[in-house]
């Protein structure tokens, strides 16, 4: 059964399937202190694929349980491919790096804030 993101089901017949998410797909990540404390207090869940955490569609803001984004929680890179499908290269990593840096912090050039 193959399950598409907008909710479609479609059954196919295939001589072969090959698992490209690794050993522990992404529940892998829930074995990590952190993470796992996040989850169990509701802060974080498995995107709807179990490939890593849930962030909101396009970007690195982390869904709570119930499908909000945490306000100041953001995961980048491979922990969150759901929302960007697969982040392991160094310079995707890079871009997303930089532009939650943009959002986070003003421009070393800003004046301060009155």
């Amino acid at each position: 059964m193959l399950r598409h993101r907008d909710g479609r089901r479609e059954e196919r017949t295939v001589a072969r399937l090959q698992l490209c998410t690794g050993p522990a797909g992404g529940r892998h990540w829930l074995r990590h202190p952190a993470v796992a404390g996040l989850a169990s207090a509701g802060l974080a869940r498995l995107d709807p694929l179990e490939l890593g955490l849930d962030t909101a569609p396009g970007s690195d803001a982390v869904l709570d349980r119930g499908g909000e984004p945490v306000p100041g929680l953001h995961a980048i890179g491979p922990c969150a491919p759901g929302g960007l499908w697969e982040i392991t290269a160094v310079a995707e990593i890079r871009r997303q790096v930089a532009g939650l840096a943009e959002r986070l912090a003003p421009s070393p050039c800003s004046p301060p804030a009155a």
